[in-house]
């Protein structure tokens, strides 16, 4: 799959999902960060305010809106993944990236509001994910200059990070993907290990304890928080043998998928893992349907672009 930059245009958005579709064997995901929907000033669709600006209402109704929205926009340029909601608790007033990015500082309404953007998002056949797993809140380093730590025992993380995510896995309708973050958790891994190559965490806790059956993706590896300190052979095996399924935007595509492939020859990364990971990416693409509808209607997003909003 491929990274939808928020800033491209919607045309060029559409055209260049369309013509990879059309290539590619394989149904193809085509992921963005619209955290605040499609829009933007230089386009005619819908910029939402922060979740913080949504939480402030304490009404899910609004996070539903944010949700249903964002699926028919993004379904209308071809992107079929959304990399959101954030269910970070805003905990930590000196933290540098978080801040307006989260619903609040109440794991109770940061759970509600994400579990209705989902609800609504999914129902529309946009893909969700939940991020930054296990939180990303209570930091005081943004991770992508470098790696910071989540603060807490087990007991606080459950009741603040990890809150809003149990509510969200126990609802019906299931966030596609969880997003792990590039931070240190001390609970779960005495060495200074970020939670991206946690085994502990990601196969551990979100696997085995929290009962996710979905897919596991990094964040962007090139961040500096994995970056500094480890070399990109490291960045890609790693999240793998913690239990990741994706791995997101390695720098050198060719490189990265040498690296797996030693590391399977070496026996360091099992073709049963590697399996299971994409028997869950092909059951997802097939459940929503993209092996039969890869491409949306022109027509849809041209109704979208050229017929004014809120009027």
């Amino acid at each position: 799959g491929f990274l939808v930059s928020r800033a491209m245009d919607p045309e060029d958005v559409y055209e260049m999902t369309t013509v990879l579709q059309d290539e590619a064997q394989v149904p193809l995901f085509f992921a963005a960060d619209y955290d605040r929907g499609v829009g933007r000033f230089s386009n005619n669709l819908t910029e939402w305010p922060s979740n913080m600006g949504l939480g402030a209402t304490r009404d899910p109704l609004y996070a539903a809106a944010a949700g249903r929205l964002t699926a028919i926009e993004g379904r209308a340029v071809g992107v079929n993944m959304v990399l959101a909601p954030v269910v970070d608790v805003n905990n930590n007033p000196e933290n540098p990236i978080i801040n307006i990015r989260s619903y609040g500082e109440d794991p109770r309404l940061v759970g509600v509001m994400a579990k209705r953007f989902v609800s609504e998002a999914q129902r529309l056949g946009l893909l969700t994910t939940l991020k930054h797993f296990p939180g990303h809140g209570n930091s005081e380093v943004d991770s992508h200059s470098r790696m910071g730590m989540i603060y807490g025992d087990r007991t606080s993380l459950n009741e603040i990070e990890l809150y809003p995510y149990r509510v969200v896995l126990n609802e019906p309708v299931q966030p596609t993907a969880v997003m792990s973050a590039h931070l240190w958790t001390p609970t779960f891994d005495a060495e200074p290990l970020p939670a991206t190559f946690s085994r502990n965490v990601l196969n551990d806790l979100l696997r085995d304890t929290l009962q996710f059956n979905g897919l596991i993706v990094t964040d962007d590896v090139k961040m500096g928080a994995l970056q500094n300190d480890y070399s990109l052979e490291e960045r890609i095996i790693n999240p793998l043998l913690a239990g990741a399924d994706i791995v997101l935007t390695p720098r050198d595509l060719n490189r990265s998928i040498r690296a797996v492939r030693e590391a399977v020859e070496e026996g360091t990364v099992s073709m049963e893992a590697l399996d299971r990971s994409v028997y869950r990416i092909l059951i997802t693409k097939a459940t929503f349907g993209l092996h039969n509808r890869r491409n949306v209607d022109e027509s849809v997003l041209q109704f979208l672009l050229e017929e004014p909003r809120g009027e």
